[in-house]
């Protein structure tokens, strides 16, 4: 079964027939500098470069042909990922999506569930990590939401009367009071970008196995990366950021940094009848239920059924 490869150190990536070589070029860790690593393609199915990587064009043939992505950290900063070709978009489907955001009144519908489970969630998070706390963050986070709903109340339901900018107003502020919660929390800024940016890269993988656009969003116009994908990591980063296990909070992207952030991928955060979806595979989960709402033209509700994780 494909999985996620982890590479510690500064490597170099190429192609050897139908596999990935990796060769060290500095740090500590393996494969150690010169030395060569090789893996089938097939047991590969996206690549952390948490040091940087230089890869060669075969090989990002090779990873565009089986659909993997390869994420790119340096210095601990997420810097961005090469994405297959963004996975196999269907034309009915990238029809349907830019027909769906790209209506006034359907837009509005998807970005105020985008907001509206992305304050429950957060909620769950303030109420999970401080009880005592809970009922004044839950004001502060519905305070935008109320104000995103209002704009697109008021005047009936004219498209016109909406401002365009009332959304990034409201996910400006809600991530405004995400800041303050986690500094009150105890985050090092440090841990908070490193976990940030280990889970953003894990959202935007996702869309390797969607057929959603992922330039093609609702809320996060202005963000560098794909509008989408960063609606999704809106919606779901008080999961995969505030249920971090607190005392594994990372100060360097390194081995251990690695085996959390695995662990807390297997965490079940969802159940479909009998299925259960991991953290891990949330955003594809969300992915879907977004997708059949599209496709229908029909109302989509997020983070559906979606509850606190148990222990790591």
């Amino acid at each position: 079964m494909p999985h996620p490869v982890y590479l510690i150190r500064p490597v170099k990536l190429s192609r050897s027939g139908g596999t990935i070589e990796i060769k060290g070029t500095g740090g500590a860790g393996a494969p150690s500098r010169g030395k060569k690593l090789a893996l089938p393609v097939l047991q590969v199915s996206e690549i952390y470069a948490l040091a940087g990587a230089e890869a060669e064009g075969p090989l990002l043939a090779l990873l565009c042909r089986h659909d993997i992505p390869l994420h790119l950290f340096e210095e601990g900063w997420y810097r961005g990922s090469w994405m297959p070709a963004w996975g196999v978009l269907s034309g009915q489907v990238t029809v349907a999506q830019y027909t769906a955001f790209g209506n006034p009144d359907l837009r509005f519908r998807f970005a105020k569930e985008l907001l509206r489970g992305a304050v429950r969630l957060r909620y769950l998070a303030a109420k999970t990590r401080n009880p005592r706390t809970a009922a004044d963050w839950e004001s502060t986070y519905f305070r935008p939401l109320s104000a995103f709903y209002a704009e697109g109340t008021s005047g009936g339901t004219a498209a016109s009367s909406r401002k365009p900018d009332t959304a990034t107003v409201a996910v400006a502020e809600i991530r405004a009071a995400d800041r303050k919660r986690r500094k009150e929390d105890g985050w090092d800024e440090e841990a908070l970008r490193i976990v940030r940016g280990l889970c953003r890269a894990l959202v935007l993988g996702s869309f390797a196995r969607l057929s959603l656009d992922p330039w093609r969003g609702v809320l996060c116009q202005a963000s560098e990366a794909p509008p989408l994908a960063e609606d999704l990591f809106f919606l779901l980063e008080p999961l995969l950021v505030d249920f971090w296990p607190p005392e594994e909070r990372p100060l360097r992207l390194d081995e251990d940094a690695v085996e959390t952030f695995k662990r807390h991928g297997t965490r079940v955060a969802a159940r479909d009848g009998g299925r259960l979806w991991s953290l891990r595979s949330l955003a594809v989960r969300e992915g879907y239920h977004l997708l059949a709402a599209v496709l229908r033209q029909a109302a989509y509700r997020a983070a559906l059924r979606v509850e606190a994780l148990g222990p790591c």
